[in-house]
C-alpha cells in the first residue's frame, strides 16, 4: 500500500470517528463536542467544567529524533491523538495542551532533538496542575508518550500530591506495559517484539501512518537496534544514549508498518490505559 492510499484511508477513518486534530488537513465541518482545550474558548471550557467535566488529561510528549523516516514531534502527535480518544472513552474529560519538549537527553546526538531536565519537566507539570486547579478541575491524569518522561513523572508524583492535597492526581507510568500493549497488536501482523520496537519501529511508525501518513518517509525506513527491550536495556539507553545501541535512532524495524496496524495499536493503548485508570479508582 503506497503512502498516498494510506493517508486517504487515515483521513476517512478519522472523519468517521470525528477525531481530527487541528494540525491535520481537510478537517470535517461537523465535529463532536470538543475535548481539546487548546481548540476551545474559555466560555466553552467553563461550561464543560460546570456541566461535570472535572477530569483533565495532561499529555506529556517530546521533540526528538525518530529515525530517518518519522517527524521529531512524533511523541507529541501521538499524545494528542491518544488522549483525544482516551478522553472520549472516559467521558466528561478534557485534554490539556500537550507538554513538550520532554526529557530527551539520550537523543541529543541526533539533530532536531530538544531536551529539558527532569526537574524542569516536573516544574512544568506542577504549573499545569496549579493552573488547571484554578479553573475548577478535580482529577488530573498524567499521560506520557515518550519513554524518557515516564520515570521523571513517576518520581515527581508524590510531591505533586503533597502540594495539591485537594486534587486527585493520577499517572500512567508503566513503560514496559505501554510497549507490551503495542506489541500485542504487532504480533497479530506476524511482527515480533524486537521488530515492533520501542522507538520508531513497526509499532510507532504504524501509529504515525494512521494519524499523519504524509509525514512518514517510508523510503528511508530502515531497521535499527533489533533486540530485546526490557528495564535493563531501557536504563542503559537513558544512561549511555541512543547511539550506544543504534546508529539511525531506531529501536525496531519499521519496514512492514501499516496504517491499519497503527489504528489498532492506538485503540489498544486507549483501552489498556482506560482499564488501568479504572483500577486506580479514577471516577470522571
Amino acid at each position: 500500500m503506497n503512502q498516498g492510499h494510506q493517508r486517504a484511508k487515515a483521513q476517512e477513518r478519522h472523519k468517521a470517528n470525528n477525531l481530527w486534530p487541528k494540525f491535520l488537513p481537510d478537517k470535517p465541518s461537523v465535529m463532536k463536542v470538543k475535548v481539546q482545550m487548546e481548540e476551545m474558548n474559555w466560555p466553552s471550557i467553563k461550561r464543560a467544567i460546570d456541566s461535570g467535566f472535572k477530569t483533565v488529561l495532561i499529555p506529556v510528549g517530546s521533540i526528538e529524533q525518530h529515525g530517518p523516516h518519522l517527524p521529531t514531534f512524533t511523541d507529541s502527535l501521538l499524545a494528542y491523538d491518544l488522549c483525544e480518544r482516551l478522553a472520549r472513552k472516559l467521558d466528561r474529560t478534557l485534554v490539556a495542551p500537550v507538554i513538550r519538549p520532554g526529557c530527551s537527553e539520550h537523543h541529543l546526538a541526533f539533530p532536531g532533538t530538544i531536551s529539558v531536565s527532569p526537574r524542569t519537566l516536573q516544574t512544568l507539570v506542577d504549573t499545569y496542575v496549579g493552573s488547571l486547579m484554578r479553573a475548577g478541575f478535580k482529577n488530573y491524569v498524567l499521560i506520557p508518550t515518550h519513554g524518557g518522561n515516564f520515570e521523571p513523572l513517576r518520581k515527581g508524583l508524590p510531591a505533586l500530591k503533597r502540594k495539591y492535597r485537594k486534587a486527585k492526581i493520577y499517572g500512567y507510568f508503566d513503560l514496559q506495559r505501554f510497549v507490551a500493549a503495542m506489541n500485542e497488536v504487532a504480533a497479530q501482523y506476524g511482527v515480533p517484539p524486537e521488530a515492533a520496537g520501542a522507538h520508531s519501529g513497526f509499532a510507532e511508525t504504524s501509529c504515525v501512518l494512521a494519524v499523519r501518513s504524509d509525514l512518514v518517509d517510508m523510503s528511508s525506513a530502515a531497521p535499527g537496534y533489533v533486540g530485546p527491550f526490557n528495564k535493563k536495556i531501557s536504563r542503559e539507553i537513558i544512561k549511555r544514549g541512543m547511539t550506544a545501541f543504534t546508529k539511525n535512532g531506531v529501536l525496531g524495524d519499521p519496514r512492514k508498518s501499516s496504517s491499519d496496524a497503527g489504528e489498532k495499536i492506538i485503540q489498544n493503548l486507549v483501552n489498556h490505559i482506560a482499564a488501568t485508570l479504572t483500577e486506580m479508582k479514577l471516577r470522571t
